[in-house]
C-alpha cells in the first residue's frame, strides 16, 4: 500500500473537519446574513429606515423543549412553560437543565410568571386553574374559578396568561375574558377586572348606534371588546396590556385606574406579549415577529424581525411566542415552533439613544447632548435626537440653534417655546424704537387730518348712482368698470344682500373681474402654503404638487358653480351660470381680505397666541360660507328654506358626480390592466 504524503493527510483532515461543522450547523441553524431592516419615526411621521438597533447573538435550546409557550428570567435562570411537553423548565442561560416539574398536574399550560419569593405560577386554560409551585417545584396551591356572584354565572374562566405583583396579587389573562383582566388576591379570593377593552366603533357599528336601541343592539348583535392578549407590570406599578384583536390602542399602559397613560402613535399588528426592561423601555412582540421598543412614554424607539415559517434561522422567527428582557438590556425571544430562545444584544447606535434617552428622561438635558450628537453624525433622520438636542440648546439658552433643531425635528411645543424666547428677547431690545415709530405714525396721522385737505370720500351709494348712471339699459351688456369693480369687494362684507343684488342687475361685477379675483386667491393660497409661520402650516405641499392642488381648487369651484345652475334651473331660480361664477368670486372676498394678515399672523404668534390666529381663520371660513348662502339666495331670488334645500341638492349631486367619476376611473384603470397584460402577453409569445 502506497504511503500517502503528509500534506494529503493535512488536507484531509481540514476538508472532514470543515464538513462535520457545516453539518451540524445546518442541522439546528441556518445563519442567516441580515435577519431584518430596522425602523423608526421620521420627523414627518413616517416610518423610515435606520441602523440596525439589535444584533442576533446566539440561540439558548434543549433536547426536552417542545412547545414552548411562555418565558421568564429570575435569578439569572430561564424559566420556561411547554404546553406539549406539559411543564416547567428551569434554564441556565447556556441551555443547562437546572430543574422540571408540573407534569403530574399541568394538561395544557400557556403562560408563566413568578412573585418576589420566587413561587412559580402557571395558567392553564384546559385544566382552568393557575397552578402555583414553590422554588423546589411543588405543588403548594390551585387558583380555581372565583366564587364570587361579581365575577359572574357565565363569565369564563380560562387563564392564558398572568403576572404576579408586589402583594401577591394574580392578574390573570383569561380566554374570553372581555371584562378586562381577572384580579385574585393570595389566597384565590375575587378582586374585580381591571383594564377592560373598549369596542372599537367602526362603520356599521356607528349606524346601528343611530338607528337602534342599547337593547335592540344587545339582542340582535354581539357587540363585545375584545379580551386582552398578554401582560407584564413594572417596577412602579403600571399594567402593561397587549390586544391582539385591536388595531387601535393594541399596547396599553394602565395606571391604578385604569387609564391609558401612553399616545397610541404607532400601534402593532396583532402583539402577543409585553415585557419591560431597563428605564421602563417596554418591547412588543407581535406574531409575525416584530420586535418595537418603546420609551416609558409610548414613543417608538425601534421596530424590527421577521418570520420565516419553513426555516430556522438567526434572528428571524418561525412562531415566536414570548419575549423578556435581562437587566442589561439583553433580549430573549422565545420561539414555540422552533424549540428555542434567540438572544440579540443593541449594536453600537441603540446604546448611544439608550444612554441619551437615560440621562434626558433624568432631566439631565446638557449632559445628554453629546449621546445626541453622536446619534446624529450616525443618523441625522433620527428624530428622537434631534428633539433631545433642541431641548439641551434650550437648556442652554441657545435659542437660535435649539429652534433649527425643533424644526428639523419637528417638535412644534419646543419650537413654540425657542420662538417666544427670541420673540422676547427682540421685543426687549427694539421696544424703544417701536414705540417711537408708532408715536410719529399716529402724530403724523393727526397733522394730516388737520392741516392737509383730503379728497371728499365717495360714499355707497355715490358709486351705485355712478354705475348706473354710466349704464346703458337699451343695451343687455353691462358696461365693464374693472377698478370700480373691485373696489366694491370691501363691501361685501358689510353689505352682502345689496352687492349681490347689484350683481344681478348688471352694475356691479364681470367675468374679468371674477377672473382677477379668482387668480388674487389662487397667489394668496399659494403664498399661504409657502409662507406661512412654522406652527401653522398645513405642509399640504410636502403631500401633494402645489399645481394639482390649485387645479383642485379650481375644479371645486367650477363643480360647485355648473351643479347650483343645473340645480337652479330645476328649482325656478333666476341665476345665470356668468352670475354664478361673478357671485362665487365675490364670496370669497373674506380670504381675499384677511389671508395676508393671516399669514403675517402664523409668522409672529406663537401657541400662547394661538387661539387669536384659529379665531381669525374660523370666522373667515364661516363667513365665507355665509355669504356664498347668501349669494345663492339672492341671485335666484330664492326664500331661506329654499336656499337651504337648493345647497343640499347641489352637495348631493356633486357627491353623486364624484362618485360616477370614480367608477368610470376603476372602469378605465381594468381596462388599461387588461389591455396592458394582452400586450406584454403577445410580446413574450411573440
Amino acid at each position: 500500500m502506497k504511503k500517502q504524503s503528509p500534506w494529503t493527510i493535512r488536507l484531509m483532515f481540514v476538508l472532514t473537519t470543515l464538513m462535520i461543522f457545516l453539518a451540524q450547523s445546518s442541522v439546528n441553524l441556518v445563519q442567516a446574513q441580515s435577519t431584518s431592516k430596522t425602523y423608526s419615526y421620521s420627523a414627518d411621521g413616517q416610518l423610515i429606515q435606520v441602523q440596525d438597533a439589535y444584533a442576533p447573538v446566539d440561540v439558548i435550546t434543549h433536547e426536552e423543549l417542545m412547545l414552548p409557550e411562555d418565558l421568564v428570567i429570575a435569578n439569572d435562570l430561564l424559566y420556561i412553560v411547554d404546553s406539549r411537553a406539559r411543564q416547567v423548565f428551569v434554564l441556565e442561560k447556556d441551555g443547562t437543565m437546572v430543574q422540571q416539574f408540573g407534569q403530574e398536574v399541568l394538561m395544557t399550560p400557556t403562560g408563566l410568571a413568578l412573585d418576589q419569593e420566587n413561587n412559580v405560577y402557571v395558567a392553564d386554560g384546559v385544566a382552568q386553574k393557575v397552578f402555583k409551585f414553590n422554588p423546589n417545584g411543588e405543588l403548594v396551591q390551585e387558583f380555581e374559578r372565583p366564587t364570587s356572584p361579581l365575577f359572574g354565572a357565565k363569565t369564563p374562566f380560562s387563564p392564558v396568561k398572568l403576572y404576579v405583583d408586589v402583594r401577591g396579587n394574580l392578574y390573570i389573562v383569561g380566554e374570553g375574558s372581555t371584562n378586562g383582566l381577572i384580579q385574585l388576591n393570595a389566597e384565590g379570593e375575587f378582586l374585580g377586572f381591571f383594564g377592560a377593552n373598549a369596542v372599537e366603533a367602526g362603520f356599521i357599528q356607528t349606524l346601528r348606534d343611530i338607528f337602534l336601541t342599547d337593547a335592540m343592539n344587545a339582542r340582535v348583535f354581539s357587540n363585545l371588546p375584545p379580551a386582552p392578549t398578554n401582560i407584564t407590570m413594572d417596577a412602579e406599578g403600571a399594567v402593561y396590556t397587549v390586544t391582539s384583536a385591536l388595531n387601535n390602542e393594541s399596547v396599553k399602559k394602565l395606571n391604578i385606574a385604569g387609564e391609558n397613560m401612553i399616545d397610541n402613535t404607532f400601534n402593532p399588528t396583532n402583539p402577543i406579549d409585553v415585557t419591560v426592561g431597563p428605564q421602563n423601555r417596554f418591547y412588543v412582540l407581535t406574531s409575525q415577529g416584530t420586535i418595537s421598543e418603546f420609551t416609558r412614554y409610548g414613543n417608538l424607539l425601534f421596530s424590527f424581525g421577521s418570520q420565516d415559517t419553513t426555516t430556522q434561522r438567526l434572528g428571524i422567527f418561525i412562531r415566536p411566542s414570548a419575549i423578556e428582557v435581562d437587566e442589561d438590556g439583553i433580549l430573549y425571544v422565545l420561539d414555540a415552533e422552533g424549540g428555542v430562545v434567540q438572544r440579540f444584544s443593541a449594536t453600537a447606535f441603540a446604546r448611544e439613544i439608550h444612554a441619551g434617552l437615560a440621562l434626558y428622561e433624568d432631566g439631565r438635558y446638557i449632559e445628554s447632548s453629546s449621546f445626541w450628537q453622536e446619534v446624529l453624525n450616525l443618523n441625522p433622520s433620527y428624530v428622537l435626537a434631534r428633539n433631545g438636542m433642541g431641548d439641551a440648546l434650550y437648556k442652554e439658552q441657545r435659542y437660535e440653534e435649539a429652534l433649527e433643531q425643533y424644526e428639523l425635528g419637528k417638535a412644534y411645543g419646543g419650537y413654540s417655546q425657542s420662538f417666544w424666547e427670541i420673540r422676547n428677547q427682540w421685543l426687549q431690545q427694539y421696544a424703544l424704537i417701536i414705540v417711537a415709530i408708532l408715536i410719529a405714525f399716529f402724530v403724523l396721522r393727526a397733522i394730516y387730518r388737520r392741516f392737509i385737505k383730503k379728497e371728499e370720500k365717495v360714499t355707497q351709494q355715490d358709486k351705485i348712482e355712478e354705475a348706473a348712471s354710466s349704464y346703458d339699459f337699451l343695451n343687455p351688456e353691462p358696461q365693464s368698470n374693472l377698478k370700480m369693480d373691485l373696489k366694491s369687494i370691501r363691501y361685501v362684507i358689510t353689505k352682502p344682500v345689496d352687492v349681490f343684488y347689484e350683481i344681478t342687475i348688471k352694475r356691479i361685477g364681470s367675468i374679468p373681474t371674477a377672473m382677477v379675483i379668482y387668480a388674487a386667491l389662487i397667489g394668496i393660497f399659494v403664498l399661504y402654503n409657502y409662507f406661512t409661520g412654522f406652527l401653522f402650516n398645513l405642509e399640504l405641499t410636502e403631500s401633494m404638487n402645489i399645481l394639482f392642488i390649485i387645479f383642485l381648487l379650481i375644479a371645486a369651484v367650477v363643480l360647485f358653480v355648473s351643479m347650483n345652475y343645473l340645480v337652479s334651473t330645476i328649482t325656478d331660480g333666476e341665476g345665470t351660470i356668468k352670475e354664478l361664477t361673478i357671485g362665487t368670486a365675490y364670496a370669497f372676498s373674506p380670504f381675499l381680505i384677511g389671508g395676508i394678515p393671516l399669514i403675517i399672523m402664523s409668522n409672529i404668534f406663537t401657541y400662547n397666541e394661538a387661539f387669536v390666529y384659529e379665531l381669525f381663520l374660523s370666522i373667515l371660513v364661516v363667513y365665507t360660507l355665509f355669504l356664498l348662502f347668501m349669494m345663492v339666495k339672492e341671485i335666484h331670488d330664492f326664500t331661506f328654506w329654499e336656499t337651504v334645500r337648493n345647497i343640499v341638492v347641489t352637495l348631493f349631486l356633486i357627491f353623486i358626480f364624484l362618485v360616477v367619476v370614480y367608477v368610470i376611473y376603476l372602469l378605465l384603470t381594468q381596462i388599461y390592466e387588461f389591455v396592458d397584460s394582452i400586450i406584454r402577453e403577445v410580446s413574450l409569445r411573440v
